[in-house]
């Protein structure tokens, strides 16, 4: 079965603004209604979603018996035309209600399916009441029974970044050795092989479930998918259910309650979530608040980060998934304070993305512009990785950040370390080749701009100095 999507600037003008959403492995429901059928002539379709029109959206022959197009995220009905010349087939599509179109080219016959999710989350008055105004830091039990069975896969194994090196990891792998060929984590290791940011969704949306002390498995009542394409765990719960038996996961949960407690505190007392959130909070105020952060993580994640926002039921929450800061041998060179906030220097690039993204999606058609070969500011590896201009320039001001805020909060002695180590990171590990111009860039600004100027303002003027970046 092959799946299609479309590109978030496409969604915001199909769904009115929406967040798009990539194709969902295998979440479809079956059709409610029987399937239409289009009699195609030409060598590709026009797909037209309420008043836009996608000119050779789909190209025929169909690869495959079922091509699926997930169009993103919405919440009503939506009208859609399969376009061929002046022959078109039209319905209305509804949230989570795939339509089956077969295309009939060429003597052949084989379905199309349209379909875009609904909202992934619903927040009751009285879950807002109880989380309105708060931080939770939370290793959720169906969580980390997912982050368990990707650290059994063999890909994991061979890719040994993907999961952190620690007493727990190898603990993990010894007890659970015979399960490693478990038809869960064989699942798993077959998608992160097909494409490694699978890793990212499939992990994220392990808090999209919930695992009793029984080792009952079932849907949260709050969450539909806490992935950033749909629930692509859906498909694999009655395996994901064997294998919480299989492990008696419930019980090996409880019995490691203390070193996910003690990992808990120490990220909620240790490395200042408080003081990040209000700095971000007074450095962007025209960023709408979030009502809730609820900040995941599991002892097993490696360097691997992502972050997922909901906006529903007028409540706005940012959940940030990260890995547990483990020590580093070059933290004895930073003073007590400076370890702080390079400790939580993870968690910090994942919030602020709930910050910095709104703030520079205005400017996006001047970076595009600005940063036209993305080869002269990434290596191809990580310009592979980030793919757009906007995506490039997104991220090295999220990790440019931690030192503007370094400089804000400590010594400038400690401020210059964190700085440095941050170019490393991002020059030598990541493939940023011109970060270091850009950093000290966006420090410049930030050291000249007067008291009480929040750092969401020079976003304009750092755009606007990308080609002495390239330059420098």
């Amino acid at each position: 079965m092959r799946r299609l999507l479309f590109r978030a600037a496409v969604l915001a003008a199909m769904m009115g603004g929406c967040t798009a959403a990539p194709a969902i492995a295998g979440d479809e429901a079956p059709p409610k209604t029987p399937p239409l059928v289009h009699e195609a002539q030409a060598a590709a379709l026009d797909l037209k979603i309420g008043e836009e029109t996608y000119a050779g959206a789909i190209p025929l022959p169909l690869e495959d018996d079922r091509t699926v197009v997930n169009l993103g995220m919405g919440d009503g009905p939506v009208p859609v035309c399969v376009i061929d010349g002046p022959r078109q087939t039209c319905f209305t599509l509804l949230p989570d209600e795939p339509r089956d179109v077969i295309i009939r080219f060429n003597g052949d016959a084989k379905a199309l399916v349209l379909s875009y999710l609904g909202p992934q989350a619903s927040f009751s008055a009285e879950y807002q009441a109880a989380h309105r105004g708060t931080v939770d830091i939370e290793i959720p039990a169906a969580y980390e029974l997912v982050n368990v069975a990707i650290a059994l896969t063999s890909y994991a194994v061979e890719n040994p970044g993907l999961a952190a090196a620690s007493p727990y990891l190898g603990e993990i792998r010894s007890r659970f050795a015979d399960q490693a060929s478990h038809p869960f984590v064989a699942s798993l290791d077959k998608l992160m092989r097909e494409d490694v940011a699978n890793y990212h969704t499939l992990k994220m949306n392990g808090a999209a479930f919930v695992l009793s002390e029984d080792n009952k498995l079932s849907r949260s009542p709050i969450y539909k998918s806490t992935g950033w394409r749909g629930n692509d765990l859906l498909p694999l719960m009655e395996d994901m259910q064997d294998f919480a038996q299989a492990t008696k996961f419930a019980q090996f949960y409880g019995d490691h309650a203390a070193l996910y407690s003690a990992q808990i505190a120490y990220v909620r007392d240790d490395v200042d979530v408080g003081g990040m959130i209000a700095w971000l909070g007074q450095e962007f105020p025209d960023v709408h608040p979030y009502d809730h952060v609820r900040i995941l993580f599991s002892p097993l994640v490696g360097d691997n980060q992502s972050v997922k926002t909901f906006e529903e039921d007028g409540f706005r929450q940012l959940i940030p998934h990260v890995n547990f800061p483990y020590p580093e041998a070059e933290d004895a060179e930073l003073s007590p304070p400076a370890l702080k906030r390079y400790r939580g220097l993870i968690l910090f690039t994942e919030l602020n993305h709930g910050f910095i993204n709104p703030a520079i999606d205005p400017f996006a058609a001047s970076i595009q512009a600005a940063m036209p070969d993305l080869s002269v500011f990434a290596a191809p590896q990580t310009v592979q990785a980030y793919g757009s201009s906007t995506d490039v320039f997104t991220e090295m001001t999220n990790w440019a950040l931690i030192s503007v805020r370094a400089y804000d909060v400590l010594p400038k002695s400690d401020a210059d370390k964190i700085a440095q180590r941050v170019e490393r990171i991002m020059v030598g590990n990541r493939g940023f080749k011109r970060f270091a111009a850009f950093q000290e860039r966006f420090l410049e600004l930030s050291r000249a701009r007067a008291k009480g100027v929040p750092v969401g303002s020079l976003f304009p003027a750092l755009v606007a100095s990308l080609q002495n970046v390239v330059s420098g």
